[in-house]
This record gives C-alpha cells, sequence and structure tokens, in this order.
C-alpha cells in the first residue's frame, strides 16, 4: 500500500479566496456570513427582502482568473469557475514530468451536489419571460460533473492535457467532496494512479435551492450573523454558503521521483464512508452512521481513538445533525478529542463543505491551532465534549479527523497526519 501526500491546496471561500487569507480570517475569528444579497440578480425577487432567509456565506471577492486561458473561461458555470480558481493557486502542471511522467495516471476526483443550479435558475426565469434564446450549452455546463471536464481542458502542457486518467464526479449529497477525497486517496494507494486533482465546488445560492431548504426548515431565519451557531442550545438552522477547495494528491514515489518533499502539507492515512438507511433527510438520533465512518477510518488509518487530537466536526447549527454527530464522537472517542465546527466562519457549502473543511483541518494541523467553534455559547441537548469555543486554541497535533454527512444519510470521515518522515 503507498503513502498519500498533500502536495497543494487552493481555496475560494466566503473567508477569503487564497490560503493564506483563509487561514488569517480563521484565526482572527471572522465570519464570512452576512446579508443575503444572491437573490437580487434573480428576476423574481428585487432583493432578500421578499424572501424568509436573510443571510448567506457569499464570496466576498470574485475569484482571479488570471493565468487561465480566456477561451477556456467561455461556457462555464460560476461553480465550476470557483472549482477551477481554487485548482490554478495549486498550478498542477508542475507535478507533470513530461520524460516520467503517464497523463493517464492523473485522476480528476471531484464532488459536487447543485452543479450549475443557479444557471438553470435563470434559464427557469428566462423561460417564463417567454425568452427562448437559451445558450444550447446550458445543458452541458451546468452538469456537476462539467467542472471535472474543464479542469482537464485548462492544465495542459505545451496544448497536451495532463489529466487524462479516470474522472469521478461524486453526488453524496453534503459529504460529496469528502468521497471525491476519500476515492482518490484510495485510487493512489492501492497504485491505481500516481497523482489526483480532487475537491469539490458549489454555488448554491440560487432561489430553488434557498426555497426548498428553507422549505424544508434546514436554514436559519434569523437576521444577524452570528446565527449560525454549531453544537449551541439555541441553534435553529444553517446558513448557506458557497465556495470550493482543491488539493493535489500524490504517491510518495512520486513525490520523491520529482524532488517534491517540500511540497508536502499532510498525509492522508484513513478514510471511509457510511450510508445509514434511516431517513431522507434526518440522522439516526445516536449518530449511528457516524460512528461507523470514524471508527471505519480509524481502523483504515490502523491507528487507535487516543491518537485523534482535534475532529473538525460536520455540525451545521441544525438541532438534529448537532446532537446525533456529538453522541457519535462521543460514544467512540470518549471526551478525548478538542471538537469544533466551522461552520459559524464558512456556513454551511453543501456539496463542497468536505473540501473546504478538510483544508481548514490542515491548516490546523500546520499552524497547531484549533478552530473556535463561533457563537457557541451554551450546550444543552448535545453531548459533553471537549469543544472549542470562543477563540482558537493551541494545540501540538499529529493526526486530524474531518467528519462530512449529507442527506440521504450519507457520512465519511477523513484522518489526516502531520508528515515528519519522508
Amino acid at each position: 500500500m503507498k503513502r498519500v501526500f498533500v502536495t497543494g491546496m487552493g481555496i475560494v471561500s466566503p473567508l477569503g479566496n487564497s490560503v493564506d487569507e483563509v487561514a488569517s480570517n480563521l484565526w482572527n475569528g471572522n465570519s464570512g456570513i452576512g446579508d443575503l444579497t444572491r437573490l437580487s440578480e434573480f428576476g423574481w425577487f428585487s432583493g432578500s427582502n421578499d424572501f424568509p432567509v436573510k443571510l448567506a456565506a457569499e464570496l466576498k471577492e470574485k475569484p482571479d482568473m488570471s493565468g487561465i486561458p480566456a477561451k477556456k473561461q467561455r461556457n462555464i458555470a460560476r461553480f465550476a469557475r470557483y472549482i477551477l480558481c481554487a485548482a490554478n493557486q495549486i498550478n498542477p502542471t508542475r507535478l507533470f514530468m513530461p520524460d516520467n511522467d503517464d497523463s493517464n495516471r492523473f485522476g480528476i476526483f471531484l464532488g459536487c451536489l447543485h452543479g450549475g443550479i443557479e444557471e438553470q435558475d435563470q434559464m427557469t426565469v428566462s423561460l417564463v419571460n417567454k425568452e427562448f434564446q437559451i445558450n444550447p450549452l446550458t445543458a452541458v455546463h451546468t452538469l456537476p460533473s462539467s467542472a471535472a471536464g474543464k479542469l482537464a481542458q485548462v492544465f495542459s502542457i505545451n496544448d497536451s492535457p495532463i489529466f487524462t486518467g479516470e474522472s469521478t464526479t461524486y453526488l453524496n449529497g453534503c459529504a460529496s467532496a469528502a468521497v471525491a477525497i476519500g476515492n482518490a486517496f484510495r485510487k493512489i494507494r492501492c497504485g491505481e494512479i500516481d497523482v489526483a486533482l480532487t475537491g469539490g465546488g458549489e454555488a448554491p445560492i440560487s432561489p430553488t435551492t434557498l426555497t426548498y431548504l428553507n422549505n424544508l426548515g434546514a436554514l436559519t431565519r434569523q437576521t444577524y450573523p452570528t446565527s449560525s451557531k454549531p453544537f449551541d442550545e439555541y441553534r435553529d438552522g444553517y446558513t448557506l454558503g458557497e465556495g470550493a477547495a482543491m488539493f493535489t494528491l500524490e504517491s510518495e514515489e512520486h513525490v520523491k521521483m520529482r524532488g517534491g518533499e517540500c511540497d508536502i502539507v499532510a498525509e492522508i492515512v484513513g478514510y471511509a464512508t457510511t450510508v445509514e438507511g434511516f431517513s431522507d433527510t434526518s440522522p439516526d438520533p445516536k449518530g449511528k452512521g457516524m460512528y461507523n465512518a470514524m471508527k471505519l477510518a480509524l481502523a483504515d488509518a490502523d491507528i487507535g481513538a487516543g491518537s485523534i487530537g482535534y475532529v473538525n466536526a460536520h455540525a451545521t447549527s441544525t438541532r438534529l445533525g448537532d446532537a446525533a454527530e456529538s453522541f457519535a464522537i462521543r460514544r467512540l472517542f470518549g471526551t478525548g478529542p478538542s471538537v469544533s465546527s466551522t461552520k459559524g466562519h464558512t456556513g454551511h457549502s453543501e456539496g463542497a463543505a468536505g473540501a473546504i473543511e478538510l483544508l481548514l483541518s490542515i491548516i490546523s494541523l500546520r499552524d497547531s491551532l484549533l478552530p473556535a467553534t463561533l457563537n457557541l455559547t451554551r450546550v444543552s441537548d448535545c453531548a459533553n465534549l471537549d469543544y472549542v469555543t470562543v477563540e482558537p486554541r493551541h494545540r501540538m497535533l499529529n493526526f486530524v479527523m474531518s467528519n462530512s454527512s449529507g442527506f440521504g444519510g450519507y457520512n465519511s470521515a477523513l484522518i489526516i497526519k502531520k508528515n515528519y518522515d519522508v
């Protein structure tokens, strides 16, 4: 079994559009949550005043597309643009050694739940207004899998694509990106490929998504940005977010072949995913599926529960989900590891959450700091855990776990290690 290292990462998010900017905002306790403004782009709404949901975690600045050929930026949905920008920060072409590498052993693995839902909503507005001049390529560039095709087109050397191996897009609810990263890890570990470009992205802040999540009771209707409060007694729903995080994963042999040891930011050592079979939208009250995913991930990493120093929880600020995950963590770990959720910083970016939170977990591992659970002041119905509250906490870490869950009962856990011995 091969060792698998993270050798590059990029991000666009409500906390910032670079790893350094995101880290600075994370450690300074800043939040990307604010007023919902995106609906003003749609003809059905004059703005968020006409809608019961008032908050969203929107990108504050347009992602930088410089360095990407203009012709490759055409016919691209917002979610795919986010993914492309995050990947471009890594400069994946630097990993390809023309004299030694086979592009068929370079794969792309993405997670995305909604795809081009915003563009589909805009198309619906046009149809309602009896405007039938719709770009025929809309059917292509709104597919969740369209982002992988764009990545393969953009990253090339002398017009020859370097990622021509397996390409898979996963739709596992809000665990989609974590599942994509986990399967990329497995493909490299078993020797099927040498390098993976992996992660996920979402741009779900649209009338359709906001409406069905609001009707489901998943979103907070509060008007103050501190309303996202995972594990807190007064939590009442999550704030919808957006963004993308991307990574390059490499086998140890490939890292050494190109002399890239200095690029390593973490090692992925364990992964597992499960499905509960309990409900379409509600978790098992005791977190059975998450418990199993975490337990299997520990077995996959061949480490004990006591090795995990920090758990980045999926907790989104919903009553059922946060409680179920807390009970699962308590059952498996006791009160051992520190626990926090970063949703108060980023909102919930749905299918991209697992990628964004893995990146935040790597920053935590790198900086020996634990992110605070913003706005958590009182725990009542969740398990008694070592929650990180108020402000970041210094702690030397070796192993960190990042959890993800999604509608349909999907659960996943990724374990990363601080690397000392390449």
